[in-house]
């Protein structure tokens, strides 16, 4: 799939941001089988202070499935159709250590989503403890950033990320590569990013 977004700075702290994105996901676990689609968007804000950071965000997802006939209750329902919408907001603090360009920045999250398929509908509302920790520095006009996210939540959800990004303060462009690991009640599943921009 993929994904197209744009952030606004509203002031040196103050960011807002929007992101569209598309799926498509194939699925088989040798007794299920089908395709299906997402397709959705969110909205976020970003305050980064010197020392505190606050960031939120809401978004909705529209889900198509090419799953052939299925039972919905007493009737037939082919090839089905599902939305979800969610939200977050997370609260940290920044840390310097040294003056060597490493840093750690421990934060605390809240979040609901709300999923619906046919007849099934749930509610999750949750809580997150995680931190930001990394070793940026500056060469040739370029910043290089290492950065690892981990945190786990009251679902019982872990999650960790590395991220490595380079940008060019000359060209206002640059780039970043991220892996991540999410553990689920549904088992562990993996990403791997590669993300391109240019600011003009």
């Amino acid at each position: 799939g993929g994904r197209l977004a744009a952030k606004y700075s509203v002031t040196d702290n103050l960011y807002i941001g929007a992101s569209g994105y598309g799926y498509k996901i194939h699925f088989d676990d040798g007794l299920n089988k089908y395709d299906s689609g997402v397709y959705g968007g969110n909205v976020r804000i970003d305050y980064i202070g010197d020392v505190v950071f606050v960031r939120g965000g809401l978004g909705g997802n529209i889900d198509s499935f090419d799953t052939g006939p299925l039972l919905n209750g007493n009737e037939i329902t082919h090839n089905p159709t599902g939305n979800s919408i969610y939200g977050f907001v997370d609260l940290g603090k920044h840390f310097n250590i040294g003056n060597d360009g490493w840093y750690v920045a421990p934060f605390v999250n809240v979040g609901m989503e709300r999923l619906h398929i046919l007849q099934n509908n749930k509610n999750h509302f949750f809580a997150r403890g995680a931190f930001d920790g990394g070793y940026s520095f500056v060469l040739d006009s370029m910043k290089y950033t290492y950065n690892l996210r981990a945190g786990v939540n009251t679902l019982g959800n872990i999650d960790a990320a590395f991220n490595f990004s380079a940008w060019s303060e000359i060209d206002d462009a640059g780039g970043n590569v991220s892996l991540g690991l999410i553990q689920t009640e549904l088992g562990m599943s993996g990403k791997v990013s590669i993300n391109l921009q240019i600011v003009f």
